[in-house]
Order: structure tokens, then sequence, then C-alpha cells
């Protein structure tokens, strides 16, 4: 039961990232510096990380492949942020 309230903070986190910082930067909202193009992706890295925890509760296969995926797109997401 833990594992899935932690997946839905990080997905609920990284869904909240993945708004706030979608905007294009010379629409950022008044008062508010430029942020790193690297923060939308982020974002979804960490909502790809919550929906695998999440996933990861149940036990049929259709789950575990869907856990799989969904950590490979978190994995490949993060890999694309430290690379840049």
């Amino acid at each position: 039961m833990t594992r899935l309230w932690i997946g839905a903070l990080l997905f609920i986190a990284g869904g909240a990232i993945w708004l706030r910082t979608r905007h294009a930067p010379d629409e950022a909202p008044i008062g508010h510096g430029v942020l790193p193009p690297l923060l939308p992706r982020f974002g979804l890295a960490l909502a790809a990380l919550g929906a695998a925890t999440m996933s990861s509760t149940r036990p049929e296969l259709s789950w575990t492949v869907s856990t799989i995926c969904f950590a490979a797109v978190s994995i490949i997401l993060m890999v694309s942020i430290l690379v840049e």
C-alpha cells in the first residue's frame, strides 16, 4: 500500500512540474525568472516513475509489462536530461 501512495505522490508531483514549466520562455508569468528547458522533461520523467511505481503494486503480467515500460521511459528521459 505504501508503494501506491509513493507512486501517486511522484505522479502528481511530476504532473505539477510539467504543467507549471511547459510554457514558452517568452510567456513566463510575471515575477518568474527564466526556467531551464529541462524542467518539463524532468516532470514527465518523475510522472513516469510514479506510474511505474503505482503499476508495480499490481500482480498481473500486463501490469508488470507496464511497469517495465514506464520505468524505461523514465530512465530515457533522465538520461536525456543528464546528457544535456
